[in-house]
């Protein structure tokens, strides 16, 4: 079942293995820091503000990272179809970029989770738009194939341009029409 060129089961494995040991040492980390900077020292309430927006920036990178490569997983695994896959809810999502600023003031800990956090949101990232490549390329394939399917997406995109609001639902077909 080939999602993509480019992603395979063994990689999305590795990559979702990898960001829930991250997650899990993120916790940890964080909880951890929170409860030693309260303890050792009283902490600015602008300081308190900056720790927990990084910490949440670090978990929001890895829980849509993790989300992904589940959804990846149960579509190699035949939990999901491919146009199930392909659903605008399975896309990656936003994360906002940590602040250099800030993560240039935290413990070499918590710069290093951030940093890595970064990179596997940025892999995983690059994965999703080869995948959203792949859908465009096939949705080409398929009106080149079928003038009936290019002269639908005509069609649509013409009604669509004169704000006739005309959303079809995907049937499930994978024509670019349905699309």
């Amino acid at each position: 079942m080939p999602l993509s060129k480019n992603i395979t089961p063994a990689l999305v494995d590795s990559l979702y293995y990898e960001s829930m040991a991250l997650a899990e040492e993120a916790r940890a980390h964080f909880s951890d820091t929170g409860t030693r900077d309260l303890a050792n020292t009283v902490l600015s309430p602008t300081r308190q503000v900056e720790l927990s927006c990084e910490s949440l920036k670090v978990t929001t990178r890895l829980m849509h990272s993790i989300a992904w490569l589940l959804n990846r997983k149960a579509y190699f695994a035949g939990e999901l179809s491919e146009r199930q896959l392909r659903a605008a809810s399975n896309d990656l999502g936003q994360a906002a970029s940590s602040d250099p600023d800030v993560v240039a003031t935290l413990d070499p800990h918590s710069r290093y989770l951030v940093k890595a956090s970064e990179e596997i949101f940025a892999r995983i990232e690059r994965m999703e738009e080869r995948f959203q490549q792949d859908r465009l390329q096939k949705m080409a394939v398929d009106t080149r194939l079928s003038p009936a399917l290019a002269m639908q997406d005509y069609l649509r995109s013409s009604l669509r341009s004169r704000h006739f609001g005309v959303v079809e639902p995907d049937c499930g077909c994978g024509a670019s029409a349905c699309a």
